[in-house]
């Protein structure tokens, strides 16, 4: 009997001595999972921010596209409308994004025969001449002096150069006027105003 008694108090001792490892580790377990969560945690909340990162750099890149594809197909000349269908934007957005461009490459503003307001990005159009192939350019000022150029009155003028004729006639005597024409007109011909005969001569 009292040798059952001993292996009983042996047990007994052992899983006293179980139950007191076990409850020293739990903390330690415990703050062991948490820690563990808390990288989990950290590293997916980086994965994430990094991916909205890029996302947002992927998304403006193609809204550049859109823009500058915009300025080459229409000479420097954007509406808001026609910029928010490209870049898909609403648009206060697509207005928030030319105004601010307007004021890095110093745009100038027209209406058009709609009344809506068109951007006029000279700069921009000026850059994308210049990256374009240089026989090409050769060609054009080949084409230029071929041309048969008539003098014209200010509604002619403003058609060729897609403008209204009231932006022409607040210019016209404007210092830069034959430089605004030349950057404006089709086929970079320059436009000078003459007072005697009150019509529009190329070169």
């Amino acid at each position: 009997m009292s040798r059952s008694v001993s292996e009983i108090l042996v047990v007994l001792m052992v899983l006293a001595c179980v139950a007191v490892t076990i409850q020293s580790l739990v903390p330690f377990a415990l703050g062991l999972a948490f820690g563990a969560g808390i990288l989990w945690f950290w590293r997916h909340l980086r994965d994430r921010q990094q991916l909205n990162r890029q996302s947002e750099v992927d998304h403006l890149a193609q809204i550049d596209t859109a823009f500058y594809q915009l300025i080459q197909q229409n000479q420097g000349r954007v509406t808001l409308l026609d910029f928010s269908l490209k870049a898909r934007l609403p648009a206060e957005t697509a207005k928030e994004y030319l105004e601010r461009r307007a004021k890095e490459f110093n745009a100038d503003f027209d209406v058009t025969q709609q009344g809506n307001i068109l951007y006029c990005f000279e700069t921009v159009k000026l850059l994308t001449k210049q990256d374009t192939d240089q026989n090409d350019f050769d060609d054009r000022l080949l084409d230029r002096s071929l041309l048969n150029l008539q003098p014209l009155n200010q509604t002619e003028l403003a058609d060729r150069l897609q403008v209204s004729p009231n932006t022409i006639s607040r210019r016209k005597f404007a210092p830069d006027f034959p430089e605004w024409s030349r950057c404006k007109d089709p086929d970079g011909v320059t436009w000078d105003y003459s007072s005697a005969d009150k019509r529009f001569h190329g070169s």
